[in-house]
């Protein structure tokens, strides 16, 4: 067999800290409650805190990185501060859900919407939007679509019972959960029920059309079959699910009462208090992604951010650092690699693959499969990463 000895420049990128986790409460930050039901990302970058507890007025905060900006109904046109849900639509105004109406925010005015308007109750508990930026409202006493101008309501299938959460996939069918039981699919045209004896409490729905929902454990529905995750058939961490979100990978986090887990269609990962910042006895309630990959936690207890945007690094044109590869052994060779280094490898979607402290400059990549890798070196100086590939 003929050796292949490879030569890949790999380009520095320096972390100017270890810290992958960051919590944030009331005590160290702008949060004036720690009991997050919602969080929104707004075309601007913007972090939105929706707080969910009842009896206090509590609103919602905006943390742009640096400012938090809180907002109630005494200071602004909120018409509630219980906010179930809030959501951006493609003009990037903002509309918070509450048990009194829907308000919306384009950074100037705020605009309230009731019954009195064409709401079909003034429960509102969540929205989502269509290709046409038609709102989609889900309801205590049924939906509501509002085109900007017409209000059009919608009682029947279930829906009088109380609409929980509402999804809307690419082919424009929307997805309504149903307070007593059961998902209703609408066409445009035909409503149907599916699954009625169940109750789910979240929706989201991922790149490839795949319809999830959060329940008794996560449930996935495509092509009309059913497949469910439990912690009987999977490693998901807890079977009381409470919130879904996607990552640019296609990655599943799901959040769950004991911790969030992570799901890339084959591996499970699991993030609790005793592997993570993830405070302790304290569900999660939401989860969103940022531009960076940066995943932003709502839990009982405050804000957990989990930023390994590390791994998705940019190559600049800095000084390099020289891996070779010889393929014939499946060896990694670093030059230059300082001695008693901790070494970590991940995939693309973050899944730590390989941990090790090493003191020499050879690793073992014999159980990785072809594809690009991102390699993590700490020593005692600093840490940086490369990027690498194997054929």
């Amino acid at each position: 067999m003929n050796q292949k000895l490879i030569l890949l420049y790999v380009i520095l990128y320096s972390i100017t800290t270890n810290a992958q986790w960051t919590n944030y409460t009331k005590s160290n930050s702008g949060l004036v409650d720690n009991s997050i039901r919602t969080i929104i990302i707004d075309k601007k970058g913007n972090k939105w805190f929706g707080y969910g507890a009842s009896g206090k007025k509590s609103g919602v905060s905006k943390f742009d990185g640096k400012t938090w900006t809180n907002y109630t109904s005494q200071n602004s046109g909120l018409c509630n501060d219980t906010v179930y849900s809030m959501a951006v639509d493609l003009n990037g105004v903002k509309w918070f859900c509450t048990d009194v109406g829907v308000s919306s925010f384009n950074d100037t005015v705020w605009t309230t919407y009731r019954m009195t308007d064409g709401l079909v109750s003034n429960e509102v508990k969540y929205v989502a939007f269509d290709s046409e930026n038609n709102k989609w409202f889900g309801c205590r006493s049924g939906a509501s679509k509002f085109d900007g101008k017409i209000w059009t309501n919608y009682t029947n299938n279930g829906l009088s019972d109380g609409v929980i959460a509402v999804a809307i996939d690419s082919k424009g069918n929307k997805w309504f959960t149903v307070e007593y039981g059961g998902v209703v699919e609408f066409d445009g045209t035909n409503w149907i029920n599916i699954r009625y004896a169940q109750i789910f409490t979240s929706v989201a729905i991922d790149s490839k059309d795949n319809i999830w929902f959060g329940s008794y454990g996560a449930c996935k529905f495509s092509n009309n079959l059913w497949t469910d995750y439990t912690t009987t058939n999977s490693n998901l961490a807890d079977n009381s699910v409470s919130a879904l979100a996607f990552d640019k990978q296609g990655t599943k986090w799901i959040g769950t009462f004991s911790g969030v887990s992570k799901f890339n269609d084959t591996i499970w990962t699991n993030y609790n208090p005793s592997n993570s910042s993830l405070p302790a006895y304290s569900p999660v309630r939401s989860i969103a992604i940022d531009s960076q990959g940066t995943k932003w936690i709502g839990t009982e207890n405050g804000l957990t951010v989990f930023n390994n945007s590390f791994l998705n690094t940019a190559d600049t044109k800095a000084e390099s650092l020289q891996i070779y590869l010889n393929f014939a052994n499946n060896t990694l060779f670093i030059k230059d690699l300082i001695d008693n280094a901790k070494i970590s490898i991940y995939d693309l979607s973050a899944e730590l693959l390989v941990s090790k402290q090493i003191n020499c400059n050879q690793i073992d990549i014999s159980n990785l499969r072809s594809g690009v890798y991102i390699i993590k070196i700490e020593t005692s100086k600093e840490i940086v990463t490369r990027k690498f590939i194997k054929q």
